[in-house]
């Protein structure tokens, strides 16, 4: 039995920099997306910033942008719930409070 594909769920900054920096670890990121080899995970939220990001920042990526976009779309999960950023902030400050103590 073939194991499924990674699924890692990455941010607008590892989109914009593997978009930026085709060599860098983000880039290989999306390079194994776009083989297949596994499936970015991304918000709408992401997405939204991605492109504000690339339209303020680097323009001249936006055919690049474009072309992942069309021929590697990213598998789109719904944005959380504010009570659901609530309840991973509160996990996320017991777990950092418990380490520094």
């Amino acid at each position: 039995m073939a194991s499924a594909r990674p699924r890692p769920l990455v941010d607008t900054n590892v989109l914009f920099s593997g978009l930026y920096r085709s060599g860098s670890a983000a880039g290989t990121i999306l390079q194994r997306h776009a083989e297949g080899r596994l499936s970015i995970v991304i918000s709408h939220q992401v997405l939204e910033e991605l492109v504000g990001a690339v339209r303020a920042k680097k323009p001249d990526l936006l055919p690049l942008l474009q072309t992942f976009l069309v021929n590697a779309p990213p598998e789109l999960a719904a944005d959380p719930q504010p009570a659901e950023v609530g309840r991973m902030e509160s996990f996320i400050n017991a777990i950092t409070f418990e380490r520094w103590r």
